[in-house]
């Protein structure tokens, strides 16, 4: 029988482990020389060319680096579906075993008396990032704040959490594994979409979210995972009353009802994530994107002042920007031009769009907030692929289209493509967007890498970049053709790039903080002192600092 290996070694590894079974897993595989040698979950890591005899064992790989590895390993005469596969088939579960999880999950938080009165940090990718960590304990080593870990990161247990993140960690129950776990519903089971309605009918729409995210949902288990997820968050807010809860990411599914849940009971929520440039973090208020302070309240945002120094200062940050090549994410490296240059039309424009993964970008559900506040007109990324392709063609244009690595396109929507899309997988997106005259993207962070990359950007959606002066925007089907076409033939004009470069100093001064990372280039707001300091932005753009309850829309 073969042996079962994952290759790579993050959290996205870490969690199918739990899938997987942890037993069945002989070693992991990766690529990162810094790795060799040691373990990962308590079982070897290897490199590539360590391995002996690759027809002996069965390698899953994670969706995001899946085409790249795969290529790979077919050049050796690998057999998909055979000898290496995705990695994404999630494990059935019992309701009855999903409370008796919940209930002795909460006795053993219940018998520590150290989590009520402090900050809770919540999320699930503390120790798998070296930068988090830092951040973190940077930060609240500013505050002067007690805090303690929140993981929802079941795949990994307490002991090994608290290891990583070098502080105390409490895990949650299975129930918040909504992508490894399936609970059995049977006909005599209860009807949780009644239920969920008449305990939590403001969650009713977080359901519907999950609905959009996991497509083999059926039979109300949205609506069993929402409740289940949101009784158990309940009962730790009243039993344990933290003094505020710092999510880190707003759109999982699970940190929604949980904000939700904090604002009933006055709670304060701040959000922190990935700055918008790279090397930085944010603290949030109101939501992350198109529902952070810079994008709800833009024409105040813009209007606040910066002087010479900090304009010299953001020309410095772009330049070195530009020439490191920094990007949030390690690029892949691979001959992509190869393989799309013999579709390109010559002298003609290449327009580039930019995909999104829409379960991270606030259109996991296309609701009401989705189109305020994201995204005014498509309520998918890919939804935009054909509507950009008749443009394309109608115009004569060259069409790339290179979706985010956490949200491919299966085989049928590739399929489905119009002829003229010229379809870019794993790539340097740095390479991709010299290589285009115009990048577009509903939301993505790709248009603040395309602008370091002194390319004009259309906008067909909302984030910090909004109404800013530095991008092309276009907020309905109708004016889509007239923006690309002004990207094209004026380029990113001098005003724009003077926009841009008041831009980032204005977040560099207003929002993002340095990631702080040792020996390295560091730019941004120095740390909090005290939670007071994180709300002085929403005091300058709104008057508030408190939780925002009213925001700006068009």
């Amino acid at each position: 029988m073969k042996e079962k290996v994952i290759w790579g070694t993050g959290w996205i590894a870490a969690k199918y482990v739990g899938t997987l079974r942890h037993n069945d897993i002989s070693f992991f595989i990766d690529s990162d020389i810094e790795k060799k040698g040691k373990t990962f979950l308590g079982r070897p890591v290897k490199m590539p060319d360590e391995i002996k005899s690759w027809d002996n064992i069965v390698i899953y790989i994670q969706i995001n680096f899946y085409e790249e590895i795969a290529e790979l390993l077919r050049k050796k005469n690998l057999v998909e579906g055979r000898d290496f596969l995705k990695y994404d088939e999630p494990k059935l579960i019992e309701i009855d075993d999903i409370d008796q999880d919940c209930d002795s999950v909460y006795e053993f938080l219940r018998s520590d008396k150290s989590l009520g009165g402090k900050i809770w940090c919540w999320g699930s990718l503390l120790g798998f990032h070296k930068s988090y960590n830092i951040f973190y304990k940077k930060l609240y080593e500013s505050l002067h704040e007690e805090y303690t870990v929140i993981s929802d990161a079941v795949y990994i247990n307490q002991l090994e959490s608290a290891e990583r993140s070098g502080s105390s960690v409490y895990v949650l129950p299975k129930i918040f594994a909504a992508d490894m776990l399936r609970p059995i519903v049977r006909k005599e089971n209860a009807d949780y979409s009644v239920i969920l309605q008449e305990k939590y009918p403001e969650l009713m729409e977080i359901a519907k979210e999950y609905e959009g995210i996991y497509s083999d949902l059926e039979n109300g288990e949205a609506h069993l995972f929402t409740y289940k997820q949101a009784s158990f968050i309940e009962k730790m807010l009243l039993s344990f009353r933290p003094k505020g809860v710092i999510i880190l990411c707003s759109f999982p599914t699970s940190h929604r009802i949980l904000a939700v849940l904090c604002k009933k009971q006055g709670i304060p929520v701040i959000y922190t994530h990935k700055g918008a440039l790279p090397k930085t973090w944010a603290l949030e208020i109101g939501g992350e994107m198109g529902e952070s302070l810079p994008a709800v309240y833009s024409d105040v945002f813009k209007m606040l002042p910066v002087n010479a120094d900090e304009m010299e200062e953001a020309k410095d940050v772009w330049k070195y920007l530009n020439e490191s090549r920094i990007n949030r994410k390690i690029q892949p490296q691979n001959n992509w031009k190869s393989r799309v240059c013999y579709r390109i039309k010559k002298n003609r424009p290449i327009i580039f769009y930019a995909g999104l993964n829409d379960t991270q970008s606030g259109l996991a559900y296309y609701g009401e907030n989705a189109r305020i506040y994201h995204s005014p007109m498509f309520s998918s990324s890919m939804e935009a692929v054909p509507f950009l392709a008749d443009l394309a063609k109608k115009n004569d244009w060259n069409l790339l289209y290179k979706p985010h690595p956490m949200y491919r396109p299966t085989e049928e929507q590739k399929n489905s493509f119009p002829d003229n899309v010229i379809y870019v997988d794993a790539a340097d997106i740095n390479d991709v967007i010299d290589f285009s005259d115009v990048t577009i993207t509903i939301l993505s962070s790709t248009a603040y890498v395309a602008l370091i990359r002194k390319k004009p950007v259309v906008m067909l959606g909302y984030n910090q970049l909004r109404r800013k002066d530095c991008t092309y925007e276009a907020f309905t089907k109708d004016n889509i053709d007239f923006a690309i076409s002004s990207a094209i033939n004026e380029g990113f004009s001098q005003k724009q790039q003077d926009a841009f470069t008041k831009h980032i100093a204005q977040l560099l001064k207003y929002y993002l903080y340095a990631d702080l990372e040792v020996g390295a280039v560091t730019f941004g707001k120095p740390l909090p002192k005290n939670i007071n300091d994180v709300y002085e932005l929403s005091e300058l753009v709104c008057g508030k600092s408190c939780l925002l309850t009213e925001r700006e829309a068009d």
